[in-house]
Parts: structure tokens; sequence; C-alpha cells
């Protein structure tokens, strides 16, 4: 999973009904580019918009049109037992990875963050790469926590007040752990200051419309 993350855009037709054709051709189109991953059902990707249903049909389509030519991550993202099921629907549809998005609000304590994520990771096998939310000050502990869990492949620090914080969040992490771990920068911005400290993929809306130009910037960081 080293390289940029695209993350597609769903498309829809004007009745608001999946475009499962034009997302499949979409993802065939992607699947042309080296070393890029396609990230689909997440923030961008109108994860919290999609049903249940649709969020599985969107995976399912993206692995077909993938066809094994580069990976498929799904996003994760909604309340606690919708996020569970969509982590599980996910899996069957054959997603090579989830990530798996934060709760709503950023006041949880730390422990309550742990099991949040923790049972998600836990009700299935595939890898999963967490995105933690707020400048909370434990985020490195309970990642570090997370990471005893076999699937729980990767990480993205909080963002920050500045990039230093969210470099130094990503430091500690890589430090902490046994197993190698995905750092993965979110945006551009973020990954030209974390590529030097560890980070070997960065997420990407930018990748959607210019994806050769993506994989450059990832090359050249």
């Amino acid at each position: 999973l080293d390289g940029p993350h695209n993350y597609l855009p769903t498309p829809f037709h004007a009745n608001y009904d999946l475009d499962v054709e034009g997302l499949r051709q979409n993802v065939v189109y992607h699947a042309e580019t080296d070393r890029l991953t396609v990230v689909v059902g997440g923030g961008y990707g109108e994860g919290w918009k999609l049903s249940l249903e649709e969020h599985e049909e969107v995976v399912a389509t993206t692995v077909s049109g993938a066809q094994k030519r580069m990976p498929v991550m799904a996003g994760v993202i909604g309340g606690y037992k919708i996020s569970i099921q969509m982590a599980m629907n996910a899996e069957k549809a054959g997603a090579d990875a989830l990530v798996v998005f934060p709760p709503r609000g950023d006041h949880w304590t730390a422990q309550a963050y742990y099991e949040y994520y923790k049972d998600i990771l836990e009700s299935v096998s595939v890898g999963a790469v967490v995105l933690p939310s707020g400048q909370h000050d434990f985020w490195p502990e309970v990642l570090a926590q997370l990471a005893e869990l076999p699937n729980m492949i990767g990480f993205f620090p909080a963002l920050g007040p500045d990039d230093e914080y969210y470099s130094n969040v990503g430091k500690r992490v890589l430090q902490a752990v046994s197993k190698p771990l995905l750092f993965v920068a979110e945006n551009e911005p973020a990954a030209a200051d974390c590529f030097p400290f560890g980070s070997r993929a960065y997420s990407t809306a930018a990748a959607a419309l210019i994806p050769q130009a993506s994989q450059r910037f990832w090359e050249y960081g």
C-alpha cells in the first residue's frame, strides 16, 4: 500500500442512484497508474451518505474494476454498529484493506477511542488503517496499543496545528511499535513534511483528476 491513496468520488445518476458502470470505468482508468491505491466509500467518496447496501456495491464494483491491478481500500465511516457492518461488508466484497474513520466529535477519552477502533478491527480479518480525530496528546499511545491487533496495518496521525505536530506523532508511533506500520500522510502539504520521517503513503483527492502527477509527487518525495 505504499504510494498515493486515491480517494475516489462516488458517481451518481441524476436521480441519486449509484452510477455503477461509471464507477467501474473510472476504476479501470485509474488501475493503469503504477503504485496507486484506490479508496472508495470514505470521506471524499460520500461514505456518510451511502446506505450499507450501496457501500457494499461500491466496494464490489471497485474490486471488479481494479482486477487485482491495484489495491482497493474501503472507507469505514458511520456510527458504531454501522461501521462494524460496513467493515464486514467490505471484507465480503473483496476489499484489500480498510480505512477506519473516527466517531463524530473529538471529545472522547483515550480508552473510548481505543475500544471503538478495537471493536471494528476485531470484527474482520482484513488489514485496517486507523484515522484518528482531534489533536490529542494520547494518540501515539492509543495507536501503538491498537497496533497490537494483528490486522492493524497502518495509521494516519490526527491533523495538528502545524506540520511539526503531525510528523512528530507519526515518528512516535513508528518508534513505539515492533512491527512495520504504514504511516499515511493526509494530503500533499503534510506528505511533503512527513516523507523524511517514515511516511510511505499519502491520501489525495487530486489523484482522482491527475493520478500520474500524484504518482510523480510520491516518487519525488
